[in-house]
């Protein structure tokens, strides 16, 4: 065999490699729809949003960071920008609003993480993991413990969501883009 070859199965990469395809075969044995576009579809919608999340991630990690907070934060922008669209009787203003309003805090809550962090010393896994249930719990309190979900048809929210623009969900495009 060709040393270059050698060495990429030795290596960590190659490893890891070796592991996915292997998984990827035992997966096309034992589900043959498992390679079916629609499946393939299927998973990269149910991962679009963690793809969108861990692009954000990247920077702050290569940077030697962690944020513990980001999935509790995604849960809070979230209600703040579908309650705000809701109170405002699904107006595009309270869309508006709603989305700066989410961003905003967003913002001010990386703000906050990186005021803490590089002022007051306070280490990032204990800054961020205490916020991220502060915010959890900020989330519990703002909706009540409630559902909250814009209902209305053809709102922004549902055309991001739900749209298939040449057959693939919005998500997924977006995702892709994130990725690039």
């Amino acid at each position: 065999m060709n040393n270059k070859v050698l060495k990429l199965v030795g290596s960590a990469w190659g490893q890891r490699i070796m592991i996915f395809s292997l998984v990827m075969i035992v997966m096309a044995l034992f589900a043959p729809k498992f390679f079916l576009l629609s499946n393939i579809r299927s998973i990269l919608l149910a991962v679009s949003i963690y793809g969108i999340m861990a692009c954000g991630m990247l920077l702050v990690i290569v940077c030697g960071g962690i944020d513990l907070s980001i999935g509790s934060t995604a849960a809070m922008s979230g209600c703040i920008a579908a309650k705000t669209f809701v109170d405002h009787g699904y107006t595009p203003g309270g869309l508006v609003l709603g989305i700066v309003l989410a961003l905003l805090f967003c913002v001010l809550l990386g703000l906050f993480h990186g005021i803490e962090v590089t002022y007051f010393r306070m280490p990032a896994f204990v800054m961020t993991l205490a916020t991220k249930y502060a915010v959890y719990g900020l989330v519990q309190v703002y909706t009540g413990g409630a559902y909250v979900q814009p209902v209305y048809e053809n709102d922004l929210f549902s055309i991001i969501g739900q749209s298939r623009p040449l057959g693939i969900p919005t998500p997924i495009i977006i995702m892709a883009v994130c990725v690039a």
